[in-house]
């Protein structure tokens, strides 16, 4: 798994190269692009980053790409989760892992610090725990002042050693992304190919029948 206290220490030291094959390959090294504190300036009002999500319909699973900021001060050691509609409770957990991670990685106390999550939600309900590692880069971004590249978006679950799991759904995620324009997709360390069910309706007179498939997909074909 890809470990976040690594990536940030060989960011410090400058230890990581890419090329444009790594890119594709690597989460480990696409990370990086997330971070790069080249030009860093202060934001006020907090980082903002792009999150994606999945989620059912009727007609299927579909991604969505949401807006997240994320601010944190100085205070009591709380987190605030605001939301509009409702978003189901393990995205709130996910809020509170990226405080407890971010916090370790940048070495700050966080019963003295206060986490602000704003997410902008576009869908019925969202839910999910792959948001985690989007949030705690906007966390640690926030408290280190840097400022984050347009155009990159991640998936994936954050765990309380720092790593990055693996999550569902991503080619959806990876569709909504490219509709807005992403230029660069990170997916966590072994996703890049990933098992999806295809439904195909067919008709037979009077009978209509859904016949469901499964098929592997390789996201950088896709």
């Amino acid at each position: 798994m890809v470990e976040l206290w690594d990536i940030m220490k060989a960011i410090k030291h400058n230890r990581y190269t890419l090329s444009n094959s790594m890119r594709l390959v690597l989460a480990i090294t696409l990370f990086i692009l997330l971070t790069t504190p080249a030009s860093a300036i202060n934001i006020d009002e907090g980082v903002t980053i792009p999150i994606v999500a999945a989620y059912s319909t009727m007609g299927g699973e579909t991604g969505v790409l949401l807006n997240a900021t994320v601010i944190v001060t100085e205070g009591n050691g709380h987190v605030f989760v605001d939301t509009q509609p409702y978003t189901q409770v393990d995205l709130q957990g996910s809020a509170r892992m990226a405080t407890l991670v971010a916090s370790d990685i940048t070495g700050i106390d966080p019963t003295r610090h206060d986490f602000y999550f704003i997410i902008e939600v576009t869908s019925p309900i969202v839910s999910g725990p792959s948001a985690g590692a989007a949030l705690t880069v906007a966390a640690i971004a926030d408290i280190e002042d840097w400022q984050l590249i347009d155009g990159v978006v991640m998936t994936g679950m954050i765990n309380p050693d720092g790593s990055i799991g693996p999550v569902g759904g991503i080619p959806y995620k990876l569709d909504a992304a490219a509709q807005h324009g992403t230029s660069l997709f990170i997916v966590p360390e072994g996703q890049i190919n990933v098992v999806i069910t295809e439904n195909t309706i067919v008709r037979k007179g009077d009978i209509v029948a859904v016949e469901e498939k499964t098929i592997e997909v390789d996201l950088v074909e896709r």
